[in-house]
């Protein structure tokens, strides 16, 4: 009996992620997830959606099928494929070709090299909801999770570092410039919403996701 459910991979799977690169990752509701199509949201230099997905059948390391565009309204391969193609925010299914338990506790800390990745947008919504992964063929298709890793982190070696300074005048001024829009908007009174910011530290580089609740003063203040 399989248990390596799809939990336990996208946990696994997320953790290598961020422990080799220090990224932060946000999951996704349920209801989140009905509406975006994703697992797990990676804020990185690139940010991206995970989908997981957990072979239907296969072999371990070698191949596997698949099931994709399976919600209850089949609306998730949609939804990927629109953000796939944005341009603001990547969108990517994790296909792990593990199929047994002991290949998945075998592998445990190591299960990117048996993930393939495929951007949402080279799946079309044409595709049969039974899509076949061989990591022989992913070349073109779809790369390890290795592959993806490796490209990432020289991506984000390459970000500059002369960046803006998160403190409370950045914070302040980012704040100001969001009620002058919504002024112009003639949006009326006081709003409040949540503002986030990400930011890597001076010294370790480590990734920080934060978020406020802030207060918006609209028209006519």
């Amino acid at each position: 009996m399989r248990l390596a459910n799809e939990k336990s991979l996208e946990l696994n799977i997320t953790h290598e992620l961020m422990f080799d690169l220090g990224v932060g990752a946000i999951g996704f509701t349920q209801l989140m997830e009905s509406i975006i199509g994703g697992d797990v949201f990676m804020l990185c230099t690139d940010p991206f959606i995970l989908q997981f997905k957990v072979s239907k059948s296969g072999v371990n390391g070698q191949s596997a099928t698949f099931e994709i565009n399976n919600n209850s309204n089949r609306t998730q391969h949609l939804a990927l494929d629109a953000i796939s193609r944005s341009g603001i925010c990547g969108a990517k299914y994790a296909f792990p070709l593990i199929e047994t338990d002991t290949f998945f506790v075998q592998n445990l800390g190591a299960l990117l090299p048996q993930t393939i990745l495929v951007d949402g947008h080279k799946i079309t919504d044409s595709v049969s909801p039974s899509f076949r992964v061989r990591s022989v063929e992913g070349k073109g298709k779809g790369i390890t999770g290795d592959e993806f890793l490796s490209d990432l982190k020289k991506r984000m070696e390459a970000q500059p570092r002369d960046q803006p300074k998160l403190d409370s005048q950045f914070i302040n001024n980012t704040i100001e410039s969001l009620e002058s829009i919504v002024r112009k908007a003639e949006v009326m009174g006081g709003t409040e919403h949540s503002i986030s910011f990400l930011a890597r530290g001076l010294k370790s580089r480590v990734l920080l996701y934060m978020t406020f609740p802030i207060q918006l003063r609209g028209w006519p203040y």
